[in-house]
């Protein structure tokens, strides 16, 4: 007579514990593979794999709009128009690079546009970081000697101005805080009137230096939190950069001739106003954090891994198309709501209970289909 497997006999039994074992195993396994995709997910924001990401959800995205509405184009298209060959020498990381003539006048692509506008983020951060650097906060010297304190605010206002540079759309945009320059043109005024000869001691002369200082010193501390400031804000835009996608979401209306005949098609239109919808696809679009918890709850179930590997295979896509679904659903009605308090619920509350839904659904129907039929 053979012996048949062991079989649970109440509570604490073979087939009781080892379910509870593989239960904890794929909690924990789950847990850590969540938690190692939404890290690397953070880490990845504004790298060039996330970049390539999120211009494919808006290209999809821009592709399903334009079946549904009217029209729909990835990126400004228009606005660069004439700015070839500069954005080309640009991105191939170069302004004198000898381009072919093809390359100067070919008109750009939406990857293109959507490169540069991602360099520019990045040169105007490093550009902040560098301006930030030049500034050395540091107490004013306790000395009286007029010369000591003559040198400190000398190289006080050099960095200051320093720190001022002009705004302009194809450079950094840098600003110096509301007054500096005022104090600042005070400043070369007053050390111009000291001039050179700086005497060595001379206290009354070195206790209107010391205030000098003194003002030296606040104002460098104030410009030191004003460009941290400004640098987070510009990292904080770059990290919720995305590609733009522009939407019309009916035919324009055409303006009609005086005695009721439609105006031909060459005349020119704008949509009508509420049926156009402009939105930048960012990185919380993209629906990752809501496709690793996917990802880890297959790869995580305790089943072979050719069944993880269906798993994957089917949904990972089919998340991905009902992502693009939802965007274009959003599309829509910020077209036709303007953008207003309907929209912001369905953006940030409604489409976002619904997709964690499908998530699961997607999930379960593999538990059942895939993993328990397979095994009947």
């Amino acid at each position: 007579m053979t012996e048949d497997a062991p079989k649970a006999h109440g509570n604490g039994g073979p087939a009781p514990r080892a379910t509870r074992r593989s239960a904890l195993t794929f909690a924990a396994a789950f847990l850590v593979i969540t938690g190692a995709l939404l890290t690397a997910g953070r880490y990845a924001v504004g790298t060039l794999p996330m970049r390539w990401y999120l211009f494919q959800v808006a290209r999809h995205t821009s592709f399903a709009l334009e079946l549904a509405g009217h029209s729909s184009q990835l990126e400004n298209l228009d606005a660069y128009e004439g700015r070839e060959a500069e954005i080309r020498a640009s991105l191939a990381g170069s302004d004198q690079i000898d381009l072919p003539e093809s390359s100067r006048t070919a008109p750009l692509t939406a990857w293109e546009i959507w490169s540069y506008r991602c360099l520019r983020a990045r040169a105007e951060i490093d550009a902040e970081s560098c301006q930030l650097a030049t500034l050395s906060p540091s107490p004013p010297p306790d000395s009286r000697d007029p010369r000591a304190l003559i040198a400190y605010i000398r190289q006080g206002v050099r960095e200051l101005e320093h720190s001022i540079r002009p705004s302009g759309e194809n450079g950094a945009t840098r600003a110096a805080e509301p007054g500096l320059a005022v104090f600042l043109s005070r400043a070369q005024e007053s050390l111009e009137i000291v001039g050179e000869n700086v005497p060595e001691q001379d206290d009354a002369l070195a206790a209107q230096l010391r205030e000098f200082a003194q003002h030296v010193s606040e104002w460098r501390n104030r410009q030191v939190a004003f460009l941290k400031a400004r640098a987070a804000r510009l990292a904080y835009q770059q990290a919720q950069l995305g590609p733009l996608v522009c939407f019309v979401a009916s035919e324009p209306v055409r303006p009609a001739e005086p005695d009721g005949v439609t105006a031909p098609d060459s005349a020119p239109s704008a949509p009508p106003d509420g049926l156009s919808f402009r939105f930048s696809v960012v990185p919380d679009c993209g629906a990752l954090p809501a496709m690793s918890i996917f990802f880890a709850a297959v790869v995580a179930f305790p089943v072979r891994w050719r069944k993880r590997l269906v798993g994957i295979v089917l949904g990972l896509p089919l998340l991905y198309a009902v992502n693009v679904l939802r965007l274009a659903c959003l599309a829509f009605l910020g077209a036709y709501t303007g953008g207003g308090d309907l929209f912001t619920f369905a953006h940030e509350y409604g489409w976002q209970g619904i997709y964690l839904v499908f998530v699961v659904g997607v999930w379960l129907l593999w538990a059942e289909f895939i993993v328990r039929r397979i095994d009947k």
